[in-house]
C-alpha cells in the first residue's frame, strides 16, 4: 500500500497533515448549508479522490526533483528519500489519469534511474545491502505490468508509451543483472528469495511477450534481451529454469518465432524488425536448451581420469543431487522446446539458419573466397553465433522429440528462389561452401546423426549427406568435429542399410568415383581403408589440450556429461567390425576371413593403433572418455584380441601397451568413483559390473584360448608385476562392501573365475593371494555362502583347494579363515559339482599334514555334525563324481596317522562298495583309501576283513582295466599284507592268492609300476612267513 509522503523530506504524512484548508473551504462555499427548506442531510466536506492525490503527490515530488541539479547522476541517487518516494508513487498512479505530460515525467524518471543503476553496477563490489534495489525493481514491475495491461486503451501518445515501456524494461534488466552479480554474504543470501525474484521477472516478461499490440511489441526485443541476460548471469540457474518451465515462456517464444517470419516476402526476404525479433528469440531458446551456467559447480572429471590425477577428486553427495536434478530439468526443458517447436517456429528457425549461412557465404565470396578477419575471429565466439544457436536448438529438441525430427525432414522453405528447400540442402551447402565454423560443423553433424537415428530419412538423402561429410572426415583435425563425424558414420553403418537405391541413376556402385566407392564399401561392407582409419586414430592420438577439454565442457548441456568426445571413434570401430563380420555370414564363407575382416584387422598389425590406445589410457582419455566409451573400448579390444589370439604380434602389443592400464582399471579408487558417478550419465552399480566384467574378459583371453606357452608366461609375468591378484581381491571387497547399495553379487563371478585361473596356473599367484590376505577376503565376503551361484562357489573352492594342495605353509591362513562350517554346508549343496569340489578341497586340507585332523571331528553345531561325518555321507552320494572325491578325502584323512581311524570305521563298507564303481578314478580312490586305513596301524583290520575289503581289493586288482587304478589297488593290497590277520583272510578266501599275483605279474610286463607293487606284496608276505618261522 502506498503512503503519502512529504515531497521535500520524504517523511510519511499523518492524516492531519493531508491537504485541506483553503481548497476545502472553497468547495464548502458553493454548497448551501443543510436546513429545513432544502431537506439536505448534512455531509462532511468533499475530499479530492485518492488517485488525484497520488498524481498531485507525484507531480509535487517531480517539481522538487526538477529544482535539483541532477546533471551528475550518482549511484546513491535512487536511495535518497525524494527519488525513492517518486518511484514508490509511480505504480499507484491510475493509468487512466496518466497524461502525455505525466508520461514524459515518468520517462525522465526512469532515464535518471537507469543512469544511477549503471553506476551502481560499476561499483558492484561496494554494495552491502540490496533491499532498496529490490524495492525499486518491484515498483518498476508493478508499473510496467499496469502500463502493458492498459497500453491499448490509454488516450495518450502511443510512441511515448512505447518509449516508457522500453525504459522500464531497461531498468528491470539492469536491476536483475545487478542482483545476479552481487556477491552475497550469508545474511544477504537469507534475505533474497531467489525463486520469487525470478518469478517476478518472468511474470512481467511473459506479460509483455504475450501482448501483441503496436505499443508493447516494439519492446519485445528488449524483453527478450532481458530474458537472455537472466539466463546468462543467473546466480542459480536451476531455480530460474524451474520457474521458466511451467510459465509457458517457451511456448510464447516459439509463437514469437513463428510470427517473426510473417514479415517475409514471397521470395523469402525478412524485414529487419522481424529478423531481429527472431534472432533474440533464438538466443533465448538456445540459452534454455544449452545454458552456459557459470553458477553450477565445476564439471566432475570422468572416472577413468581418476587413475592419472595426482590429486584426489571427491564426488560429494551435493554434486550427485545436482546431476540428478539437472538431468530431470534438462529432460523437461528439452521436451517442452521440442513440443512447442512442433506447433510453432520450426519453419522460421530453418529459414533463419538459411539466411545466416547465406550471408556468411556471400561475405566470404565478396572477399574473393578468402576468410576475412571477422570470419577468423568469429571462430573464437562461434558457439554464440546465430547459426550455432539454431543448430543447438534443433539438435537438442530433435533428440527429445521424434515427431519434431520427422517434421524437420519435410519442412520446406524459400531459399535462393527455390520454394522447396529442406534443412539438409542448407546444411550440406554450408559444409561444401565452407560457410560453417568448426563448432557449427560439430552441431550440424550431431543434428544429422540424431535425425539418422530416428530412421526418417530416405536412403538417397542419407547417401548425399555421407558424400558431403566423407571428405571432411579425411581432412578433419579438430577433436570435437572428428568425434561428431565418427558418430555420424557409425550411425550409417549400424542402422541405415544403404543399398543401390541410395545411389540414384542406374544404382551401379562400380560407376562411382574412387572416393565415393571407398565410402560405399565402408558403409555397406565395413571395409575400413587406411585413409579412413587414419582419421579415427587421429582422434585418439590428439593429445587432449586444455582447449579440447574446455571445448568438451562447452558442448555439455546442463552441466551433464554422459559421453566423451573419444567415445564415438571407438563406437565407429566397433560398428565397422560388426559390419565386416556380417559379410562372412552373408557370403557363407565359413571360417575363412573375408576381405573386410582382413582390412579391419590390418589396422591393428602396426604399432600406430596400439600406441594411440596406450596414449589414450596413459592420459585417462584426457577427460574425453566416458564410462560408456571405456566399456566400448574394452569390448573392441576383446573382439580384436579374440580374432587375433594366435597372432604373436597382437599379444605382444597388448602386453606392451595395454595390460598395465587394464589392470589399473580394477583399482579401488577408480571403482569407487565410478560407483558414485550418477547412473543417469553412465555410472553406478551397473557401470561397475560392466567395467569389471569387460576388463576381466580382456585380461583372461590368453588363458581361455590356446596361445603359446611363451606368450602365456609373458602375460602371467605382467599380471604378477602389476599385482593383478591384489586388485581382484580389492574388487571383491568393494563389491561386498556395497552390496546394500544394490550392487549385484553376480559382479563377483567373473573376478573370482579369473582369480581362480591365475591361482591355479602358477604358485606365484597363489603366494600373492595369500600375502594379500585373500583367505580373509573369502571369509569376509562370504564367498562360500550357499546362497551364491554354483559357478562362484566352485571357483572359490578351486582357489582354496589349490592353496591347500600346493603348500603346507598355506594351511595356517586357511585355518585362520575358519571356513569349516561353510565346507560342511557345501557338502550338502544341491549341485553335485559343488559337493564334489568341496570334498576335493577338504581332501587337500590334509594332504600335507595332520593340522586339520582334530578339526574334522570337532562338532560344528548343536547336532554335533562334523566334517568327517559329511565326508562319509559323500561316499554314498548318488553322483559318481561326488563319491570319487569323498573317497579321496577319506584316503587323505587316514594317510598321516591313525588318529581318525576309529571315526573312519563307518566308512569301510562304503569304500568297499565304491570299488565296484563304473568310474575308474572312483575305484582308484576307494582302493587308495582302504589301503590308508591299514597304513599306520592294524586298528581297523578286523572291520576291514569283516567287510571283505582285502579280498575285494584282490579281485579288483586281477580284473582292473585301468592301469592307474590297478597300480593303486596293488599298492593298497601290499599295505594289507603287512598284517597276518589280513593275509590269513586273503589265503582263506583265495588259497591261490600268491599264484594269481605271480600270474598277473607275468601279464603286465609293460607296466613296471604294477610289477613293482606286486613284488612289494610278495616281499611283505615273505616277511610275514619269516616272522612266523622265527616264532
Amino acid at each position: 500500500e502506498w503512503k503519502i509522503c512529504d515531497p521535500e523530506t520524504g517523511r510519511q504524512l499523518s492524516q492531519s497533515d493531508l491537504p485541506n484548508g483553503e481548497e476545502n473551504k472553497t468547495m464548502n462555499e458553493h454548497m448551501p448549508p443543510a436546513d429545513e427548506s432544502n431537506n439536505i442531510e448534512p455531509s462532511p466536506p468533499r475530499m479530492k479522490a485518492v488517485h488525484s492525490v497520488i498524481v498531485d503527490s507525484f507531480l509535487a515530488v517531480w517539481d522538487r526533483i526538477g529544482d535539483m541539479d541532477i546533471k551528475q547522476v550518482d549511484a546513491e541517487l535512487m536511495t535518497t528519500p525524494l527519488f525513492a518516494n517518486a518511484l514508490n508513487l509511480v505504480p499507484s498512479i491510475p493509468t487512466g489519469e496518466i497524461s502525455n505530460d505525466i508520461l514524459k515525467k515518468i520517462g525522465s524518471l526512469f532515464h535518471i534511474l537507469y543512469r544511477s543503476f549503471v553506476l551502481q553496477l560499476k561499483k558492484i563490489n561496494d554494495i552491502t545491502e540490496f533491499g532498496g534495489l529490490l524495492t525499486s525493481k518491484d515498483n518498476i514491475h508493478r508499473f510496467l505490468s499496469n502500463l502493458v495491461e492498459a497500453s491499448s486503451t490509454m488516450q495518450v501518445n502511443q510512441e511515448q508509451i512505447s518509449d516508457v515501456i522500453y525504459k522500464c524494461v531497461r531498468c528491470c534488466m539492469i536491476c536483475t543483472t545487478t542482483v545476479n552479480s552481487i556477491e552475497l554474504d550469508d545474511g544477504m543470501e537469507e534475505k533474497l528469495d531467489y525463486h520469487n525474484f525470478c518469478k517476478s521477472d518472468i511474470d512481467v516478461i511473459s506479460r509483455m511477450l504475450t501482448c501483441k499490440n503496436g505499443v508493447v511489441a516494439p519492446s519485445h526485443s528488449k524483453a527478450l534481451k532481458w530474458l537472455g541476460s537472466m539466463i546468462d548471469r543467473s546466480r542459480n540457474l536451476s531455480i530460474l529454469l524451474e520457474v521458466i518451465y511451467p510459465s509457458e515462456v517457451i511456448r510464447t517464444l516459439c509463437e514469437i518465432l513463428h510470427a517473426s517470419g510473417i514479415s517475409r516476402s514471397p521470395g523469402g526476404r525478412i524485414s529487419k524488425c522481424g529478423r531481429d525479433l527472431g534472432l533474440y528469440t533464438v538466443f533465448a531458446l538456445a540459452a534454455f536448451v544449452q545454458p552456459d551456467a557459470k553458477c553450477w559447480s565445476p564439471l566432475q572429471p570422468f572416472p577413468v581420469q581418476i587413475l592419472v590425477r595426482t590429486t584426489d577428486v571427491s564426488m560429494n553427495s551435493s554434486s550427485l543431487r545436482d546431476v540428478k536434478h539437472l538431468y530431470k530439468l534438462r529432460v523437461k526443458v528439452h521436451s517442452e522446446v521440442g513440443s512447442q517447436l512442433l506447433s510453432n517456429g520450426v519453419g522460421e528457425l530453418i529459414a533463419l539458419l538459411a539466411d545466416e549461412i547465406n550471408e556468411r557465404v556471400h561475405q566470404k565470396q565478396n572477399n574473393g573466397g578468402e576468410t576475412d578477419e571477422e570470419f577468423d575471429t568469429g571462430e573464437e565466439d562461434a558457439d554464440q553465433s546465430t547459426i550455432c544457436c539454431i543448430l543447438k536448438i534443433l539438435m537438442h529438441a530433435c533428440r527429445s522429440s521424434a515427431p519434431l525430427s520427422k517434421k524437420i525432414t519435410v519442412t520446406k522453405i524459400v531459399f535462393q528462389k527455390h520454394r522447396d528447400t529442406d534443412i539438409f540442402t542448407i546444411l550440406l551447402w554450408g559444409f561444401s561452401s565452407r560457410g560453417l565454423h568448426l563448432i557449427e560443423q560439430y552441431f550440424a553433424t550431431e543434428l544429422l546423426s540424431v535425425i539418422l537415428r530416428r530412421g526418417v530419412l530416405p536412403k538417397r538423402q542419407i547417401w548425399l549427406c555421407a558424400q558431403t561429410l566423407f571428405p571432411i572426415l579425411h581432412d578433419a583435425n579438430d577433436t570435437a568435429l572428428l568425434s561428431a563425424l565418427g558418430t555420424f558414420f557409425a550411425e550409417i553403418i549400424e542402422s541405415c542399410n544403404i543399398d543401390e537405391s541410395a545411389l540414384g541413376g542406374n544404382g551401379d556402385p562400380e560407376a562411382l568415383d574412387s572416393q565415393d566407392l571407398e565410402l560405399w564399401n565402408l558403409v555397406v561392407h565395413g571395409a575400413l581403408t587406411p585413409r579412413c582409419s587414419d582419421s579415427i586414430f587421429r582422434l585418439f592420438s590428439n593429445n587432449a589440450t586444455d582447449e579440447d577439454v574446455d571445448k568438451a565442457h562447452m558442448l555439455t548441456s546442463y552441466n551433464i556429461r554422459a559421453q566423451g568426445l573419444l567415445d564415438s571413434g571407438i563406437v565407429f570401430l566397433l560398428r565397422v567390425a560388426s559390419k565386416a563380420a556380417a559379410q562372412s555370414k552373408t557370403n557363407k564363407v565359413g571360417a575363412v576371413r573375408t576381405e573386410e575382416i582382413k582390412m579391419f584387422l590390418s589396422n591393428f598389425e602396426h604399432d600406430r593403433a596400439w600406441e594411440a590406445f596406450d596414449g589414450m589410457m596413459e592420459t585417462g582419455g584426457g577427460d574425453l572418455l566416458s564410462p560408456w566409451g571405456l566399456f566400448c573400448f574394452l569390448k573392441l579390444l576383446r573382439i580384436v584380441r579374440e580374432m587375433q589370439c594366435n597372432e604373436t604380434q597382437t599379444e605382444i602389443a597388448v602386453n606392451e601397451h595395454l595390460s598395465l592400464h587394464l589392470v589399473n582399471l580394477l583399482g579401488l579408487k577408480h571403482l569407487e568413483y565410478l560407483f558414485l558417478w550418477p547412473e543417469v550419465v553412465g555410472g553406478g552399480s551397473n557401470a561397475v559390473k560392466a567395467l569389471v566384467h569387460a576388463t576381466v574378459k580382456v585380461l583372461g583371453i590368453p588363458f581361455a584360448h590356446s596361445v603359446s606357452d611363451e606368450l602365456l608366461i609373458d602375460t602371467q609375468e605382467i599380471l604378477y608385476d602389476t599385482n593383478c591378484v591384489e586388485k581382484l581381491l580389492g574388487v571383491l571387497r568393494f563389491v561386498f562392501s556395497t552390496k546394500e547399495l544394490h550392487l549385484e553379487a553376480s559382479v563377483l563371478e567373473l573376478p573370482i573365475s579369473f582369480l581362480s585361473r591365475l591361482v591355479t596356473s602358477s604358485t606365484h599367484f597363489g603366494s600373492q593371494f595369500v600375502d594379500a590376505d585373500g583367505m580373509m577376503v573369502i571369509k569376509e565376503c562370504g564367498m562360500l555362502n550357499t546362497s551364491y551361484s554354483p559357478s562362484l562357489l566352485i571357483d572359490t573352492l578351486l582357489i582354496v583347494s589349490q592353496l591347500a594342495r600346493s603348500s603346507q605353509t598355506n594351511y595356517d591362513c586357511i585355518l585362520k579363515a575358519d571356513l569349516l562350517t561353510e565346507f560342511y554346508e557345501l557338502m550338502q549343496h544341491p549341485e553335485s559339482m559343488v559337493r564334489a569340489k568341496a570334498l576335493n578341497c577338504i581332501g587337500n586340507l590334509c594332504r600335507h599334514s595332520t593340522l586339520f585332523y582334530e578339526h574334522f571331528i570337532s562338532p560344528l553345531d548343536k547336532k554335533s555334525n562334523t566334517i568327517l561325518g559329511g565326508i562319509i555321507r559323500g561316499l554314498s552320494d548318488p553322483d559318481n563324481y561326488v563319491r570319487r572325491f569323498a573317497c579321496f578325502a577319506i584316503g587323505n584323512a587316514a594317510f598321516h596317522n591313525d588318529d581318525l581311524y576309529d571315526a573312519l570305521r563307518p566308512a569301510i563298507p562304503l569304500l568297499v562298495q565304491n570299488l565296484h564303481s563304473d568310474e575308474d578314478k572312483t575305484r582308484s580312490n576307494a582302493g587308495g583309501a582302504l589301503g590308508n586305513l591299514v597304513r599306520n596301524s592294524d586298528e581297523l583290520c578286523k572291520d576291514l576283513c569283516t567287510h571283505e575289503a582285502p579280498w575285494e581289493l584282490f579281485e579288483l586288482a586281477m580284473t582292473e582295466t585301468s592301469t592307474a587304478s590297478r597300480r593303486i589297488v596293488l599298492f593298497s593290497l601290499g599295505n594289507f599284507c603287512v598284517y597276518p590277520e589280513c593275509f590269513d583272510f586273503l589265503i582263506e578266501a583265495e588259497p591261490t592268492f600268491v599264484d594269481e599275483l605271480e600270474h598277473l605279474y607275468d601279464e603286465v610286463v609293460a607296466d613296471e609300476v604294477s610289477r613293482r607293487n606286486i613284488r612289494r606284496i610278495i616281499a611283505k608276505i615273505e616277511a610275514l612267513e619269516n616272522e612266523g618261522d622265527e616264532e
